[in-house]
Formats: C-alpha cells, sequence, structure tokens
C-alpha cells in the first residue's frame, strides 16, 4: 500500500497526485482527467478515504467552479459555486455565496444572476425556503418575506430599491448564524402554524 507522497495512474489516463495514507487518496491531492491530449485538474484539495473532504476547489467541465468545503465528497459547510448559463450564447454565469448540506444549497446564501437579480435568504435542498429578500435590478424594486419550495408566499414588495452587491452583508460563517437560525426557524413555524385571522 501507497503512503505518503507521489502520483498514481488510473486504467482510464487520470491521475491523481499528491499525499496518500494506507493506499488511499488521504490529505492534500489533486485529481487529474485526461481529456484528449492533455490533463485537466477536476479536484484540488483535501481527501480523506477516496472523498473530497474539507477545502477545496472543484472544477466543470465549461468553467463552473466551485471553492469551498466538502465532506464524504459533498459539498457541505460554506462555499462559492459558479454556475454556466447556458441560455445565453456567451460564457456568463451565475454565483451563489453561502451554506451547503448534502451537496446541496442549504442554510443561509445569495444567489447572484447573469441579469443582475439577487436573492439572499434560506434556502432548503436547493429551493428559495424560509425568509428572504429578491431584489430585481431592471425594476429597481424587491420582494421581502417568506419562501416555500421557491414560491414567494407571503411578504412586502417595495420600489425604487437597489441592491449593493457586498458579500459581507451576509452573517456567515455557520457559527455566527446557529442561533439567529433558530430563532428564524421558530418564526416561521409559527407563522406556518398560525390560525388564519379574518380581516371583516
Amino acid at each position: 500500500m501507497c503512503a505518503g507522497r507521489g502520483i498514481h495512474f488510473y486504467k482510464s489516463g487520470n491521475r491523481y497526485e499528491r499525499e496518500f495514507k494506507n493506499g488511499k487518496r488521504e490529505g492534500l491531492g489533486t485529481f487529474w482527467l485526461i481529456d484528449g491530449n492533455r490533463y485537466r485538474p477536476t479536484y484540488r484539495g483535501h481527501w480523506k478515504n477516496n472523498l473530497w473532504h474539507g477545502p477545496g476547489l472543484l472544477f466543470g467541465l465549461c468553467g463552473e467552479r466551485y471553492d469551498g468545503y466538502f465532506e464524504k465528497g459533498k459539498r457541505s459547510g460554506l462555499g462559492k459555486q459558479i454556475y454556466r448559463h447556458w441560455e445565453s450564447e456567451k460564457e456568463v454565469y451565475h454565483v451563489y455565496y453561502g451554506e451547503w448540506a448534502n451537496d446541496k444549497r442549504n442554510g443561509v446564501g445569495t444567489l447572484t444572476l447573469v441579469n443582475g437579480n439577487v436573492y439572499q435568504g434560506h434556502w432548503i435542498d436547493d429551493l428559495k425556503h424560509g425568509l428572504g429578500v429578491f431584489y430585481y435590478k431592471d425594476k429597481e424594486s424587491k420582494y421581502e418575506g417568506l419562501w416555500k419550495d421557491d414560491v414567494p408566499v407571503c411578504g412586502t414588495y417595495s420600489r425604487n430599491v437597489r441592491f449593493d452587491d457586498d458579500e459581507d452583508k451576509l452573517p456567515l460563517p455557520m457559527l455566527e448564524m446557529a442561533n439567529f437560525q433558530k430563532l428564524v426557524g421558530d418564526l416561521i413555524s409559527d407563522a406556518w402554524n398560525a390560525p388564519p385571522q379574518s380581516t371583516l
């Protein structure tokens, strides 16, 4: 079994280089994918038991990139994902910065779309869910309130509003969000379970 540092070539032509432990990818390392006559990196960062684990960089085939934390081969923790916008002929990208769990957007994060619109708030399994604000750049307006399964359900709509794109305003990392998230979760739960009230 290999241990320490080295390079391993696979039957497919792909290769891994850097650190091993007990014959497995462990520690810092880079996995290279054979692409024609050249190699290109697909992942560079920390490994544990042959899986991405800890901080790392994941590269997609068409310019997509994730820079953040992994757990057992999945995006988990704080990270920044750049998505290719396939409806455009140009190479343009959406950007998400925030929390992840089980390889999906889960927790608090900001999604900036190619057209300049921005969603900042809570996510569950890649869907906008919980408290959040959606800024419409072209209309200079925003919706702020509750979301459920990617759909706004209760909130306010304001005009003549601009979003100042500043990632530092997002209350991250996760340790700073723990108590706040519990408070927000309790408020949302109360809102869902509250009996309807007559306005007459």
